[in-house]
């Protein structure tokens, strides 16, 4: 079953030019001995098989071992977001793919509070959108 995922894992690298999907750095192939085992390709699932993900080919993209470890199961989208918004310090790209372990710890905290602060975000401005729309006079029809 490897074999056949780390197939799958380099075509779906190959059809991404070898850029990971959330961070966009360059990916390495991880039949290929390597000193940087962060940047190996992996197969990602964008809605995890712990939420009834798929196999299907539109679920799947190709993402670094670093970018598919530390989203565990967050949403993509805002994963993305996070580590997209991470990135651009030139500083934290250099080093990406090469962080020793306390550097990843503090880097997978970082991540999940962004999260948590993203989401909570996202949370305040549907309940001001409800507030707002429950606010709006009722329209009568025929005036």
């Amino acid at each position: 079953m490897k074999k056949k995922n780390s197939a799958l894992a380099r075509e779906l690298a190959s059809q991404q030019n070898w850029f990971c999907h959330y961070c966009t750095l360059p990916m390495t192939d991880s039949s290929v001995k390597s000193k940087n085992l962060d940047s190996a390709v992996t197969t990602e699932h964008l809605i995890p098989r712990s939420k009834q993900g798929s196999n299907a080919p539109p679920n799947l993209k190709a993402a670094c071992k670093l970018c598919n470890n530390l989203r565990k199961c967050s949403s993509h989208t805002d994963f993305k977001i996070v580590v997209t918004t991470l990135l651009l310090s030139p500083r934290m790209e250099e080093q990406w793919h090469n962080l020793d372990s306390q550097q990843r710890k503090e880097l997978n905290q970082e991540i999940q509070s962004s999260l948590k602060q993203l989401q909570l975000k996202r949370s305040q401005e549907q309940q001001e959108q409800q507030n707002i729309l429950g606010m709006r006079p009722q329209t009568v029809s025929g005036l």
